[in-house]
């Protein structure tokens, strides 16, 4: 992931730290980012600790951010970021057609706000 694309994932993880939702599928934990997580699977590494990761089940082309909160039809949703004409790996497409077929909502956004206006409207679905 490129700075552009870091500093984007932060500032919706920012946003997430502070929303709320009205209702939490557990009463204490009502901040979308009780739900919504990065998995740290992007990152140059050395090959032994590459080796090791993927061991441990760490998969290419996972996408950025993984919202679990299931909404009526899917089951949750996946963002991945990009910046400019960068466009999905053949892996995150694979992992999209993966998830997707489980029943997952799978989005590419551009932005921080674009990513923030996506999980608005996912947790409006079957409100």
């Amino acid at each position: 992931m490129n700075h552009y694309e870091d500093a984007a994932q932060a500032a919706v993880i920012a946003w997430a730290m502070v929303a709320r939702l009205p209702n939490p599928p557990v009463a204490q934990k009502n901040r979308v980012s009780d739900y919504l997580y990065h998995p740290a699977n992007g990152g140059k590494r050395s090959p032994r600790e590459a080796a090791r990761l993927k061991a441990q089940g760490v998969k290419a082309g996972v996408m950025d951010l993984h919202l679990v909160i299931p909404r009526v039809p899917y089951t949750g949703l996946w963002i991945e970021m990009k910046h400019g004409k960068n466009k999905p790996t053949d892996g995150q497409k694979d992992w999209a057609e993966i998830v997707t077929a489980c029943g997952a909502k799978v989005v590419v956004c551009y932005t921080a706000q674009e990513a923030i206006d996506t999980i608005v409207e996912y947790l409006k679905v079957s409100q």
